[in-house]
C-alpha cells in the first residue's frame, strides 16, 4: 500500500492506550445519531474506497431486482405455461427462443434449461460479487493496518514500555477488522441492524 499515512488521520504522539483488553460492544440498536457517529470516524479510511463501495451497492441491488424477476417469470412458466393453464406468449416465446405455436415437449425441455441457466449465473453471480466483497473489504482493513503499525513504531521506547507486553500486537490484529465490521453492518448487510456481532471498538479508534 502506497501512500497510505497521507490520507489516514495520525495518531496524536501523547495518547494514551489502555491496557485492558477491549471489551465487546453492547449490542444496541443504532439511531441517526449512531450512524453519523460511526460514518464520521470511519470516513477518513473508507473516502478512498467509496466508489468501489458505491459499486457494490449497486450490484448489490441490482442483483436481487433481477433475482425477483427471474423468480416471478420462473413461477409463470413453471405453474402456468408447463401445465397448459396459459398459451405461450409472444414475450415468453421470445424469451426461451421458441415459435408461439411450438409443441409441450420443447416448451418443457427449453423451460428446464433456460432455469437451469439462471440459476447457474446467479450463483456465478452472487460468488463474484461476495469475492469483490472480501477482497474491497480486506484492502481497507489492510491499509489501517498499515497505517496504524506505522503510527507505533512512530512512538518512542519510553510510550511501548508503558505498555504491557502483547498490548501492540494485540491491537494491530483486533483493531483493523473495526472499518470492515462497521462497512459490513452499514453499507452492505442492511437487514442487520445490531452491532451485535463484531464487538467494534469505536472508543478505542484514533481520532
Amino acid at each position: 500500500m502506497s501512500n497510505v499515512n497521507k490520507t489516514f488521520p495520525s495518531i496524536p504522539d501523547d495518547v494514551k492506550f489502555e491496557s485492558e483488553p477491549l471489551g465487546p460492544m453492547k449490542s444496541e440498536g443504532l439511531g441517526l445519531g449512531g450512524v453519523l457517529s460511526i460514518l464520521s470516524k470511519t470516513w477518513p479510511y473508507i473516502r478512498e474506497y467509496r466508489g468501489r463501495l458505491a459499486l457494490i451497492v449497486a450490484l448489490i441491488i441490482g442483483g436481487l431486482t433481477v433475482l425477483v424477476l427471474c423468480v416471478i417469470k420462473g413461477a409463470h412458466w413453471i405453474f402456468d405455461i408447463i401445465p397448459g393453464v396459459s398459451p405461450l406468449g409472444p414475450g415468453d416465446a421470445l424469451m426461451l427462443g421458441l415459435d408461439i405455436d411450438a409443441d409441450p415437449i420443447t416448451i418443457l425441455d427449453r423451460i428446464t434449461w433456460v432455469l437451469f441457466g439462471m440459476v447457474i449465473f446467479g450463483v456465478t453471480y452472487a460468488l463474484s460479487v461476495m469475492a469483490y466483497v472480501i477482497y474491497t473489504l480486506q484492502r481497507i482493513a489492510q491499509d489501517f493496518r498499515t497505517n496504524l503499525y506505522n503510527r507505533f513504531q512512530a512512538f518512542s521506547l519510553t510510550f511501548h514500555a508503558d505498555q504491557q507486553v502483547g498490548d501492540t500486537i494485540y491491537r494491530l490484529m483486533m483493531d483493523s477488522p473495526v472499518i470492515t465490521s462497521i462497512l459490513n453492518v452499514l453499507v452492505i448487510d442492511r437487514k442487520s441492524t445490531r452491532l451485535n456481532s463484531s464487538h467494534i471498538p469505536l472508543s478505542r479508534m484514533p481520532s
